[in-house]
């Protein structure tokens, strides 16, 4: 090989060097990127189970208490309809 052609080779070798470069940077930084989605994508979930679980145990606890008002109403009705009977 002359010397041209070996400058020529040497050149490009450089080139696919910076590219190859490059291309690792740019995979480095979507693969941060990607991490730092995933993180904040669990943060949010957790968030959101959390959420749910709240919600879930106001909506037990409200239960509980129709349950408990509908039995009071229940067991007052007999008075409500004796004193309404001798008002009337």
């Amino acid at each position: 090989m002359s010397g041209d052609e070996i400058g020529s080779v040497n050149a490009a070798l450089l080139q696919m060097a910076a590219k190859i470069g490059g291309l690792e940077s740019t995979v480095s930084t979507l693969l941060q990127t990607w991490q730092r989605m995933e993180e904040k994508a669990s943060e949010g979930r957790k968030d959101l189970h959390q959420k749910v679980d709240a919600l879930r145990a106001e909506m037990t606890a409200m239960g509980a208490q129709v349950a408990t008002a509908t039995k009071d109403i229940a067991d007052m009705k007999p008075t409500v309809r004796t004193h309404t009977t001798e008002a009337a």
